[in-house]
């Protein structure tokens, strides 16, 4: 007897094969490595770091998933995805990748992008990274923006409190952390905090 799982399945194959031969002739060799410009401010002394980052599978986010227990509707609305199926397009592609510590996906036109923290060769990262370092590595009479690390003039800074669980021994609040004046950088912070 074939289950409503079996069916779902073999059709999402077959939309995984659709988009998986679209993704070799974009990429018929998949990279064992690209690299990306992380942050470590414990283990380097100037905070940032090239990070290599292994290639761990080549996916296309088509925005239709696994189903653990898929009933007739969604066997239906999948059929009638698969039937008239979008072009693919290269914005769509994701390169998986594992760390150190983390892992995730990139979309693959980002990595050695313009203006990106990425690229599939380490010195192509070099210039960025001694970029980085001048404007963010501490400055005499400057204070670091506690979310975007800009060094700022002390006029030029706000202080503020964070609400979350990370300061559970303190009433929640976190300690008076310096901001920049000028932008939102405390209520990203703030949002960064609230998982």
């Amino acid at each position: 007897m074939v289950t409503n799982k079996d069916k779902y399945n073999a059709i999402y194959d077959e939309l995984e094969s659709y988009y998986q031969s679209f993704i070799l002739s974009v990429i018929p060799i998949t990279p064992a490595h690209y690299y990306s410009i992380s942050t470590n401010y414990i283990k380097y002394k100037d905070g940032y770091f090239i990070e290599e980052r292994h290639i761990t599978g080549i996916k296309y986010n088509h925005g239709v998933y696994r189903l653990e227990k898929p009933t007739r509707k969604d066997i239906e609305r999948l059929k009638i995805f698969l039937e008239d199926l979008p072009e693919p397009t290269r914005d769509k592609i994701l390169v998986c990748w594992k760390a150190s510590n983390c892992s995730g996906a990139t979309n693959l036109l980002k990595i050695g992008a313009e203006n990106s923290l990425t690229a599939w060769k380490s010195e192509d990262l070099e210039p960025k990274l001694a970029q980085m370092i001048e404007k963010y590595s501490p400055k005499e009479g400057h204070v670091a923006c506690s979310y975007c690390r800009e060094q700022r003039k002390p006029e030029d800074i706000k202080n503020a409190t964070i609400i979350s669980r990370m300061w559970k021994h303190q009433n929640y609040t976190s300690p008076q952390r310096p901001y920049c004046k000028d932008k939102p950088c405390d209520s990203y912070d703030q949002m960064a905090h609230e998982g």
